[in-house]
């Protein structure tokens, strides 16, 4: 178990470092926005406003699929962030359907995604990615201070920063 957690710790760390992929500034912004919406529904879910953490997971839902449906000259590319972003709305589909420790999974499922946005594309925005080994999820937020939007009833201050 502690094996798997220092791996994955690892990857994330690795996949940070590497050089971001450039797409068209639209896309950019796209992505910057769906970041922020990511951060809002984290909030949300950290204060467990469940009507608001709906409202932000529906907002979240249609960025990713308005950004799913632009185009971008770097075809290449843009397949693989519309991989990504496809499946962080299929993720946060199933949150919102499912009950206990299936919408637990589906939103650990879909801020995996998000985090790889992140990680993977150049954007302007000052997010922070971060890592808690007792519940080994990882989210984005914009703030310095950790907030596990995952499980705040048990590991709310959980999470160490990666880059």
């Amino acid at each position: 178990m502690l094996t798997l957690t220092l791996l994955f710790s690892l990857s994330l760390h690795a996949r940070a470092r590497a050089p971001k992929i450039e797409l068209s500034s639209p896309i950019i912004a796209k992505l910057e926005m769906i970041l922020i919406k990511a951060d809002e529904l984290r909030q949300a879910l950290v204060i467990k406003q469940d009507q608001i953490a709906t409202a932000r997971m529906h907002d979240l839902v249609r960025a990713l699929s308005e950004t799913r449906h632009t185009a971008d000259p770097d075809r290449q590319n843009k397949q693989h962030l519309d991989r990504i972003l496809g499946e962080a709305q299929k993720s946060l589909e199933e949150f919102a359907a499912s009950k206990g420790e299936g919408r637990r999974v589906s939103l650990q499922n879909a801020f995996k995604q998000l985090v790889l946005i992140g990680q993977t594309y150049k954007t302007k925005g000052n997010f922070k990615f971060f890592f808690c080994n007792r519940d080994r999820s990882v989210w984005i937020q914009q703030e310095s201070k950790p907030k596990n939007p995952i499980n705040p009833e048990n590991f709310l201050n959980c999470g160490t920063r990666v880059e």
